[in-house]
């Protein structure tokens, strides 16, 4: 008869607690709430897991790099804890952005033309007087050092940018972001982390056939010269699509403010 094996006892640390299957939680962590091994996908520099996409696909291949709300989910799990503060100067997606719109806050104009018939419900539902609108941009309103994590996806129209306006504004639109999302680091707290994803993209011209390509890396690098954002990973996401393969090659790139 084989004789059982003896379970050992775990034996905590002070600082230590038991959370049963999801691993031993250290009550030191200021950064989450997450256990060792919990930590797993921070540690990952190419996400290999297939999120579901709740995306229309016309969306996706108008706006490529817009991520899963899971991935987005594990991301702020990886650098907040509970009751954090969350900040995106460019969140123009989802409930955000109808309330934004109501304050009045300036949004890119090919953003404000989405779901035209549910803004208008939106805007018909609300009486002005319920809002005190503003004018200026909502990081004005924010103090220094008030917010636990910056976060933002650079998400330009495709669509228009290639049948209309073509490079220069895709080239401007992600300038306009970077700018935004770098000149407001004053609002967050120190060694608090920052997180801008970036989708890969060609443009290529119908009239000689030509590929050209936007460096983001470079442009990255001097909106870092003087900052106070110091990079520390680059997560690579992936979205297999038939119809606009390497469009929604997502690098997310996670910078730490310091001194």
């Amino acid at each position: 008869m084989t004789p059982k094996r003896e379970i050992k006892e775990k034996i905590l640390k002070n600082h230590q607690v038991d959370k049963g299957e999801l691993g031993i939680y250290d009550l030191r962590n200021r950064l989450n709430d997450l256990t060792g091994k919990q930590w797993t996908f921070s540690t990952r520099s190419v996400v290999t897991k297939l999120f579901s996409n709740n995306y229309p696909k016309d969306w996706l291949f108008k706006y490529p790099g817009i991520l899963p709300l899971q991935l987005i989910n594990n991301l702020f799990q990886t650098f907040t804890k509970e009751n954090s503060s969350i900040y995106d100067p460019y969140a123009f997606l989802g409930n955000s952005f109808f309330v934004k719109l109501k304050l009045g806050i300036k949004q890119n104009f090919f953003y404000s033309n989405l779901q035209p018939d549910k803004m208008k419900i939106l805007l018909e539902e609300n009486n002005e007087e319920k809002f005190n609108r503003i004018s200026s941009s909502n990081c004005d309103l924010l103090p220094d050092k008030s917010v636990d994590l910056l976060f933002s996806q650079a998400i330009v129209n495709f669509e228009q940018s290639l049948s209309v306006l073509k490079e220069d504004f895709v080239r401007n639109e992600y300038k306009n972001i970077f700018n935004a999302f770098f000149s407001n680091t004053r609002v967050l707290k120190d060694e608090k982390y920052a997180i801008l994803t970036i989708s890969n993209w060609i443009l290529k011209e119908n009239s000689n056939n030509t590929e050209s390509y936007f460096d983001t890396t470079t442009e990255i690098i001097s909106k870092l010269e003087g900052s106070e954002l110091v990079p520390k990973g680059e997560i690579i996401w992936s979205q297999p699509h038939k119809s606009i393969s390497g469009l929604n090659d997502t690098r997310i790139w996670i910078f730490r403010k310091e001194n």
